[in-house]
């Protein structure tokens, strides 16, 4: 498992999600006075940015691995008892659109720690939900691939980009079109999809 360093405080990350320079979500490691500090400095409104350092990296913002946004974040924390190290706290930070579907929109998220996992059946699941109107799983395969081809589905995996960097995460953003509802009736009514 690789450890990123975060720069300016004495946290590693063994995961995290950066999106447009915003921090999506980040799995922390570390004592309990440096946890302290970087929550403090989140929840006080501070735009320093948080660099994920690999022990090589020269500078201390990475390209591609610094955040500079922070909005909407949530945590989760436990406290872990190692034999080397003591007591250290893994945090989770994460955006609360990360978990909580906006059913107004119709849009969501589906993450997966595993970078391994089929995101299909964990994005059809969402889909289900996110839908009026209830999907049959034989369409699966055609409705997640026009869906793609619209721009609607939007899978981010493990990497480094200028739009999105992950480590030890997959992601993918739901957009629900608007007129969904009517392409699935014109999808149904072409032949395309099979009748229920």
């Amino acid at each position: 498992m690789q450890l990123y360093q975060t720069s300016g405080g004495d946290l590693f990350a063994d995961a995290f999600f950066i999106l447009h320079e915003r921090l999506m979500f980040a799995s922390l490691y570390g004592r309990d006075a440096n946890m302290l500090s970087l929550l403090a400095r989140l929840n006080k409104g501070s735009q320093e940015p948080i660099g994920f350092r690999l022990p090589e990296d020269r500078p201390y913002y990475p390209v591609y691995r610094t955040a500079r946004h922070f909005s909407n974040l949530h945590r989760r924390t436990t406290k872990l008892h190692t034999r080397q190290y003591g007591v250290l706290l893994h945090t989770f930070l994460y955006c609360g659109e990360l978990v909580e579907p906006d059913r107004d929109s119709r849009s969501a998220w589906v993450v997966a720690d595993d970078v391994s996992t089929d995101m299909q059946p964990l994005v059809w699941t969402c889909l289900s939900r996110l839908s009026d109107i209830p999907l049959d799983d034989a369409w699966a395969g055609f409705v997640a691939t026009r869906l793609e081809e619209a721009g609607s589905l939007q899978y981010f995996r493990p990497g480094m980009g200028s739009e999105a960097s992950l480590v030890g995460i997959k992601a993918c953003r739901i957009s629900l079109p608007h007129d969904f509802d009517m392409m699935l009736g014109g999808w149904l009514k072409s032949g395309q999809l099979p009748p229920v």
